[in-house]
């Protein structure tokens, strides 16, 4: 129902597009597959040159955001906005295959402040970049990630026909390949609702000395608590869509802080005032706003901004980023 609203809330905003696209088939985190694929034009991929971040890039590319690296996870840092690409840079339709290096690549070369990816572990228990359970979708093979060892899952051929450039490279990445890639460029959200392995994420990320660049992102405060209780530094955020819901996991994680809160489809016009009264910032899903920025341009993102967001999470980060004049 709050994410029926906050769609309708943003049609009226901007202006109904003249064929509604198909927003129901989404996850826990929001990802339309189909809506992402009818907000990408043909040629989205021709704003940018693939080169500077898929399988010739030689070097990452610079980082584009003018903001400081530290501000996403700084909760003194209010008044920016904040961009977090998607999967790496776009979920399933998007511009570069989902949750690979050069997803991370071209989400930095397009302006993004940071990038959300999904873990899972394998049967040895190496955390593997991968929204599904199994690896049917985004790769020529089947089977659960969780029955293959790390060396079955990355010798997988990765599903990259439709994208514009040259991913003959990528392979699934291990989590601490997209933490080193990241240092320095981008900051990291990751999704932990996918597995409960909390040791594994924890420890990952601080053997790669990241603890200060990644945000924890889960709805669940128990696990979140368990984090906490092995990284007591780990920066986090907590979910709500609702006052009482706000209340009860500032509750339950207290004395410690998040850094946001997420409002998961909820109207940004009623949790926004909300968040920012209670002293935290908010980070909202921008999957709609993204349909409508395809159709008609980049300034769709100003009322979301506007309504009191200050992260937007976008399956298109090639929008969002010259919105955000990156």
């Amino acid at each position: 129902m709050a994410r029926s609203l906050l769609l309708a809330g943003l049609l009226l905003a901007c202006g109904a597009p003249s064929a509604e696209p198909d927003a129901h088939a989404h996850d826990h985190d929001g990802g339309r597959d189909a809506a992402s694929r009818d907000a990408a034009p043909a040629d989205a991929a021709a704003l940018f040159d693939p080169a500077t971040f898929d399988c010739r890039a030689t070097t990452p590319p610079v980082r584009r955001s003018p903001l400081a690296l530290s501000c996403p996870v700084d909760r003194t840092c209010t008044g920016m906005r904040v961009a977090s690409s998607h999967r790496g840079a776009g979920a399933p339709g998007g511009l570069v295959p989902e949750n690979t290096l050069s997803g991370i690549r071209a989400a930095i070369a397009l302006g993004a402040d940071m990038v959300e990816m999904d873990v899972r572990p394998t049967s040895d228990g190496t955390l593997v970049l991968m929204h599904d359970a199994d690896v049917d979708r985004t790769t020529t093979s089947t089977g659960s990630v969780s029955a293959m060892t790390l060396a079955e899952v990355q010798a997988l051929t990765l599903r990259t026909d439709g994208f514009v450039g040259d991913y003959a490279c990528d392979r699934v990445p291990t989590f601490r390949e997209a933490l080193d890639l990241a240092a320095g460029r981008v900051l990291i959200v990751v999704d932990a609702s996918k597995t409960d392995r909390v040791d594994l994420i924890v420890g990952t990320i601080q053997a790669a000395g990241a603890v200060d660049r990644v945000v924890f992102d889960t709805e669940d405060t128990d696990r979140i608590q368990m984090a906490l209780a092995l990284e007591p530094a780990l920066r986090f955020l907590i979910r709500g869509t609702t006052e009482a819901e706000l209340d009860t996991r500032l509750s339950a994680v207290a004395p410690a802080e998040p850094v946001y809160v997420h409002i998961d489809g909820a109207d940004p016009s009623v949790m926004a005032p909300l968040v920012h009264a209670a002293g935290y910032r908010v980070f909202a899903l921008g999957f709609a706003v993204d349909i409508l920025a395809g159709l008609r341009g980049p300034a769709a993102y100003e009322s979301f901004f506007a309504s009191g967001v200050d992260m937007v999470q976008s399956n298109r980060i090639d929008l969002l980023g010259a919105f955000l004049g990156r």
